[in-house]
């Protein structure tokens, strides 16, 4: 399976993902069952995508945000002092 064909599947509008995914499995003939075996993304997780795709300084940032969120959660749960603010 080709990557590049893949990620642009994912790239498309989450209105025309299966037809695309039916098309691509279709002409991968044998192997097609693992390009059928794809799922369509939720909306939050094609969102997510594009903003790889597209602006991966913001999807970088967003990432650093989510790790430093998730550690100042952690340290909450574990009774120290952490900003969640």
């Amino acid at each position: 399976m080709n990557d590049d064909q893949i990620d642009a599947l994912y790239q498309i509008p989450p209105g025309e993902f299966t037809a695309a995914r039916n098309v691509l499995a279709k002409a991968r003939g044998a192997a097609g069952a693992q390009v059928k075996a794809l799922e369509k993304p939720s909306l939050p997780a094609w969102g997510v995508n594009q903003v790889y795709w597209k602006d991966r300084a913001a999807f970088d940032a967003l990432l650093a945000a989510a790790i430093t969120m998730r550690q100042a959660h952690v340290q909450v749960i574990s009774g120290r002092n952490g900003d969640v603010a």
